[in-house]
């Protein structure tokens, strides 16, 4: 889980939701009254009428602005779930790719096993076959098919452990958050 927080698409996700919680925390504060209390200089009469001023302007203004704050409120709390919701995706994103480069390298494992166990059973049976050529007990075109047969499952061992290390590197590539463009008929 923690290797999946680390990625850097779910961190971004995560930033931006905590930047819409910061939002909706500044339109549910601009909500309020505020009382701003200030000394200036000049005529009492002067000092006191600009007081009421902005005093009354300062308790009166989310009173009489139209529903603006509300609405704002709304907005953001939209945003905000909107935001969470794209951070849940991006995790489940994640978590999909890391399961899906797993599998694919679990499904390599047994190829590769099934291969050489395959290979093990080519080789038993090429060196018989060939012991039976050498004592007139059979023909020669068995012995190379049987030939053949272990040759080419010794290029499907090579060929399932260059898959198994792409399915790793995919694997890899899951955990940090970066996915490349996939070649045609290639493995992640």
């Amino acid at each position: 889980i923690e290797s999946v927080r680390r990625r850097p698409d779910v961190k971004s996700a995560a930033y931006r939701v905590m930047a819409g919680d910061q939002e909706l925390g500044a339109a549910l504060r601009d909500r309020f009254p505020r009382l701003n209390l200030e000394a200036t200089a000049g005529s009492a009469a002067g000092i006191f009428e600009g007081f009421l001023t902005r005093f009354a302007g300062g308790l009166l203004a989310p009173v009489l602005d139209g529903g603006r704050r509300a609405a704002e409120i709304d907005r953001t709390l939209a945003q905000r779930d909107r935001l969470r919701a794209e951070y849940a995706q991006a995790i489940l994103v994640a978590f999909q790719e890391v399961e899906d480069a797993l599998v694919t390298e679990s499904r390599e494992r047994r190829r590769l096993a099934s291969v050489k166990r395959q290979l093990d059973l080519a080789q038993r049976s090429a060196a018989r076959l060939r012991e039976e050529y050498l004592n007139g007990q059979g023909g020669y075109l068995d012995v190379l098919a049987a030939l053949t047969n272990e040759q080419e499952l010794r290029r499907e061992v090579l060929t399932t452990k260059r898959r198994l290390i792409e399915a790793r590197i995919g694997l890899y590539r899951a955990l940090a958050g970066g996915s490349l463009p996939r070649a045609e008929g290639r493995a992640p």
